[in-house]
């Protein structure tokens, strides 16, 4: 019988996917979520961490690591992270080839263990969270 195809991945909250240079898109619904959590307000959200503005989220780029992430203690936002952040590592980049995905095995220290997922229960979360961010994008941004 031939063993199914996929991967064992769960969240340890190490920080790594948070610790690097990129962007976290932020729906405006989520940016307001983020900024109460802070307590702050939504205007010196914008001012303090947002470094451009796209269609229907707004981003935030960062050479180094998310300004949200503290060390020791982890994501300051963690209960209002943006669905982006949720939804880590299942991103359709992660996924594209068998190097994409060893890099994601290099870098995130959860993939190989927790829980397993198929490769249809990838698909079905790729296309989910697709979905997820064109709908909360554009109904809310």
């Amino acid at each position: 019988m031939e063993q199914e195809k996929g991967f064992y991945y769960t969240c340890i909250r190490c920080g790594e996917c948070c610790c690097r240079p990129g962007s976290v898109f932020f729906t405006a619904e989520e940016m307001k979520k983020a900024a109460a959590m802070l307590g702050t307000t939504v205007k010196s959200f914008k001012h303090k961490y947002v470094t451009d503005k796209l269609v229907d989220v707004f981003e935030l780029y960062t050479e180094s690591s998310c300004p949200f992430y503290i060390e020791e203690e982890g994501c300051s936002i963690y209960e209002a992270r943006p669905l982006q952040c949720k939804t880590y590592p299942f991103w359709k980049n992660n996924f594209t080839s068998q190097e994409a995905l060893e890099k994601l095995h290099d870098e995130c220290p959860g993939t190989g263990e927790g829980e397993f997922f198929s490769v249809d229960d990838i698909v079905d979360r790729l296309e989910k969270n697709q979905r997820e961010f064109i709908f909360n994008g554009a109904k809310k941004g």
